[in-house]
C-alpha cells in the first residue's frame, strides 16, 4: 500500500477526529486501507468507530502541521494560485521535514 495513501488517511481521520470531533465508522474506510491502519499500530477499532492510537495522534499532527504550513508557504510566499495550491500542498507535505 502507498505510503502517501496511508499519511492522508492518517491526516484525513485526525483532522475529523480530533478537530472536529466526530465519529467516523469503520466501515466508511477501505477495508484493505483500514487493515493496513490496523496493522501498524496507528488505529484501533472499538465498536465499529476507528479511534487513533497515540502513534496515530502524533503522526496525524506531524502531517496536518505540515499540510498547513506547506499551504501558507505557497499561498502567501509563492503566490501560488487558489485554484491549484490545494493538491500541491497535498504534495509536498509528503516529502517536506519539520
Amino acid at each position: 500500500m502507498a505510503e502517501r495513501r496511508i499519511e492522508d488517511e492518517v491526516r484525513n481521520l485526525w483532522i475529523e477526529l480530533v478537530e472536529e470531533r466526530k465519529e467516523v465508522r469503520a466501515e466508511s474506510l477501505d477495508s484493505r486501507i483500514l487493515d493496513e491502519l490496523e496493522k501498524r499500530g496507528l488505529v484501533r477499532v472499538e465498536g465499529g468507530t476507528i479511534r487513533l492510537t497515540e502513534h496515530g495522534k502524533r503522526l496525524g499532527r506531524r502531517l496536518v502541521r505540515l499540510h498547513r504550513l506547506t499551504e501558507r508557504l505557497l499561498l502567501d510566499v509563492l503566490r501560488m494560485e487558489e485554484e491549484v495550491y490545494e493538491r500541491a500542498a497535498c504534495s509536498v507535505e509528503h516529502t517536506i521535514t519539520e
